[in-house]
């Protein structure tokens, strides 16, 4: 997976790999946000796990029954 921007890319440390070891969540601000993406291990974005007017701050629990 690659992200790029003309201006930043704000590093963190919201990766998380899914027991199913075929999916990861990435938290990227891409959308102007910090959200949460679901992508596929080849890093094909999946879909996107939080959107609306707030950032995320962290990662509390992940609910991986259903993805």
């Amino acid at each position: 997976m690659e992200e790029k921007s003309d201006t930043l890319v704000n590093l963190n440390e919201d990766l998380h790999f899914l027991d199913d070891q075929q999916h990861f969540i990435w938290a990227s601000e891409k959308d102007g946000y910090k959200y949460l993406y679901l992508h596929k291990n080849n890093g094909e974005l999946k879909r996107q796990l939080t959107k609306g007017n707030w950032v995320v701050d962290k990662i509390e629990a992940i609910d991986q029954k259903t993805h």
